[in-house]
């Protein structure tokens, strides 16, 4: 009987201890359910704040995106330009050349011309004094 008592008072124990448990999984059930609950509440702010932050970083790209393509096209005519302006400066540089080699057999021309015209005139010039 001893041990018939002794099962029945751990039968007891045991049962107690089941019912606390349940109450105890029925209060954080409860408290689940709650939570649960309050959540798309507490998140509808920063749901709204983080969309807010994505339309704001949408309107940044756009404005990134106009500005590097304005500042592509600057640079394309830039680069045009300054293409442009190194082939004028080759054409006067070859013509600045040409001059220059003109210039030079001019300048021979002249001087060769000078000179037979002094030597002629030198000539004549002695030719006069030995008359003389």
């Amino acid at each position: 009987m001893r041990a018939r008592a002794r099962v029945c008072v751990c039968v007891c124990v045991f049962t107690q201890d089941i019912a606390d448990l349940e109450r105890r999984c029925h209060g954080a059930e409860t408290r689940h359910q709650e939570l649960t609950a309050k959540l798309p509440d507490a998140t509808r702010p920063l749901l709204r704040q983080i969309e807010a932050m994505q339309a704001a970083a949408d309107a940044q790209a756009g404005a990134w995106a106009a500005a590097e393509q304005s500042l592509t096209a600057r640079i394309e005519d830039a680069e045009g330009r300054a293409a442009a302006a190194a082939e004028r400066e080759r054409h006067v540089t070859e013509r600045l050349q040409v001059g220059a080699c003109m210039n030079r057999q001019g300048n021979t021309h002249t001087q060769t011309h000078t000179h037979t015209h002094t030597q002629i005139h030198r000539r004549a010039s002695a030719q006069a004094r030995r008359k003389a």
